[in-house]
Formats: C-alpha cells, structure tokens, sequence
C-alpha cells in the first residue's frame, strides 16, 4: 500500500479473531480483544456463530473498529454446549471460507490472528495468511472463578 506520493502508508493492524465458540471462551477473548483495539487501534474481524451473534451487541457498540464476520458450524448438529475438543475439531472446517474471506479483501487483509488455545488448527491458517499468530488469553471465565 502506498501514498500519492510513492511514499509507502503503514495500514492499521487487522485482527482476525476466532474464538472457541463456548460463552467461557468467548468471554475473555472479547475482553482481551476490546482491549487490543480500544488502547492500540487495531481493527478487528470476530468471526462467530449464529448462536453467539447476540453475545457480541455489547462488545460491537462499544469497540468502533470490530465487526461481526458470520460463521456456520461444519456440523449442524453442534452447538456451543457440545465438548470442547468435539467443537474444535470440527471447527477446522471453517478454516477454508476464512482464508477465502481473508484473501478476498486484500486492502484490508488481517495481519495477525487471535484466537482460542483450543483451535491448534489456527496456527495453520495464519501460516496460509502469512501473519503471525497470537493464541490469546489462556484464562477462561470458568479458570478465574475457580482461581479466585
């Protein structure tokens, strides 16, 4: 990207943000998430399913620079109560529509995925994306309750 001038611009960070779509994951990753955009200014793309869409009312009103990317689980009969390990197996299967979502904007690419520990398969696409990965926040809202 660059200026009139040929004087290269430097675009603002792009966060693609995959949580493990369970409320105790999905949680802290938002805060941590709001956080990063709200004190650095970095864009954020939070990719979600259908049934944790409301979820994110709050986070979206009050973090100007997120948006919603909708997601569908690969297996319908999934749903956010199911095992973590069964969902984020499953979940690798959305690995391809965010690719193609990622590399269809290539004005505003992310630079940088975020995403829950449990999705190992993540590591993958940032490798296709060619960014770094950031496996976020290891504390669930369970982890702190039983912490504190």
């Amino acid at each position: 990207m660059s200026t009139n001038d040929g004087v290269p611009s430097r675009r603002r960070p792009h966060a693609l943000v995959v949580p493990l779509p369970s409320r105790g994951h999905l949680l802290p990753l938002l805060d941590f998430a709001h956080r990063l955009s709200t004190r650095h200014g970095v864009a954020l793309t939070v990719a979600v399913t259908a049934s944790d869409l409301p979820l994110l009312s709050a986070f979206l009103a009050s973090t100007p620079l997120a948006a919603a990317l909708p997601i569908h689980l690969p297996d319908a009969s999934l749903h956010e109560n199911s095992h973590h390990a069964l969902l984020a197996v499953h979940l690798s299967g959305i690995s391809a529509p965010l690719l193609s979502w990622a590399r269809s904007r290539p004005d505003d690419a992310p630079t940088v995925v975020v995403s829950d520990f449990f999705l190992g398969w993540v590591q993958l696409l940032a490798d296709d994306l060619r960014v770094p990965l950031f496996p976020g926040p290891r504390l669930s809202r369970t982890s702190m309750s039983r912490r504190w």
